[in-house]
């Protein structure tokens, strides 16, 4: 834009230098229209270099702060074109204001409650707060230099939160330590026009000998588990024994308790039936010192 302005300003002096010029070309006047063309030329130059000097344009999404002599004056140019007055100390400073950033603090380090030191990656996504008053603190206190803030702001935080954990909490609750260490971060950051959107953390990483310490425990655990399996195995068998026994001896006291009088009975005559049916009509001869066997004794009577 501003080289399409200054294009058309020197075309203008050259058109303007000739105007004054030409009417006097081949006369003794010429010399003195020539240096008359001339200084009116540089002068349109110089006022309007001075004049287009300020214009600019603020691309979609961003914001122009405008300054004067470096200072802010706290008015804002929106997307789109704008002008100020450069002669007087006017400029326009664009900053992004809507753009997601990120910053990336690696190998970030702090300790834990039980002194465990625990190292860790952070990336942070964050954007500038588009109020006004916000935009004009951050260019006054940052300009673009996120990273001198947000290391030093980060690591704090870092730290306030791993005070609170010990070794073994912090990786059983990182869920939940992330999300105190996104909201201290945006306490912290929201006062200098600093919007966090997220925070990510990487696996925690400790010692050599710490990390020896969790195998270990984890592998006695896992023993633990092994032999409370194989007695509860033990228990189960056991209480199944226990039952089917149980269950036998109920049904053998049942069937006991089912033997009476009338049941003899019934099975007499049952044996009674059959044997009548099997008798070919022929008396049984049975001779010896208790005497003859009548049919009666067949059936037990007397």
């Amino acid at each position: 834009m501003k080289m399409i302005v200054d294009v058309l300003m020197l075309a203008a002096a050259f058109g303007i230098g000739a105007m004054i010029w030409l009417p006097h070309r081949g006369t003794d006047r010429a010399p003195k229209a020539a240096v008359i063309a001339s200084v009116v030329a540089l002068i349109f130059l110089v006022a309007g270099f001075s004049l287009t000097a300020g214009v600019g344009v603020v691309p979609a999404g961003d914001v122009g702060i405008v300054t004067q002599f470096g200072k802010p004056t706290g008015e804002l140019k929106q997307p789109g074109i704008y002008a100020v007055f450069e002669p007087l100390g006017f400029s326009v400073y664009v900053m992004e204001a809507t753009k997601i950033r990120s910053h990336d603090v690696d190998g970030a380090s702090a300790a834990t409650f039980d002194l465990q030191q625990v190292t860790t990656d952070i990336t942070m996504n964050f954007h500038l707060n588009d109020n006004p008053e916000s935009l004009v603190t951050v260019y006054s206190t940052l300009r673009d230099n996120f990273d001198g803030l947000l290391s030093p702001i980060t690591l704090e935080a870092l730290k306030a939160v791993t005070a609170h954990y010990s070794a073994q909490d912090l990786i059983d609750k990182r869920v939940k330590a992330k999300d105190e260490l996104d909201g201290l971060l945006r306490d912290r950051l929201g006062k200098y026009g600093i919007i966090v959107d997220n925070v990510s953390l990487t696996q925690f990483r400790f010692s050599d000998q710490f990390n020896s310490a969790i195998e270990a425990k984890v592998t006695q655990e896992q023993s633990a588990l092994q032999a409370k399996a194989k007695l509860d195995q033990v228990k189960y068998e056991a209480e199944q024994t226990v039952t089917r026994a149980q269950a036998e001896a109920t049904a053998l006291r049942l069937k006991r308790q089912e033997v009476t009088p009338d049941l003899i009975a019934l099975q007499r005559l049952e044996v009674e039936r059959l044997a009548v049916e099997k008798w070919n009509g022929e008396m049984p001869k049975v001779a010896g010192s208790a005497g003859v066997m009548l049919p009666g004794d067949v059936f037990g009577k007397p």
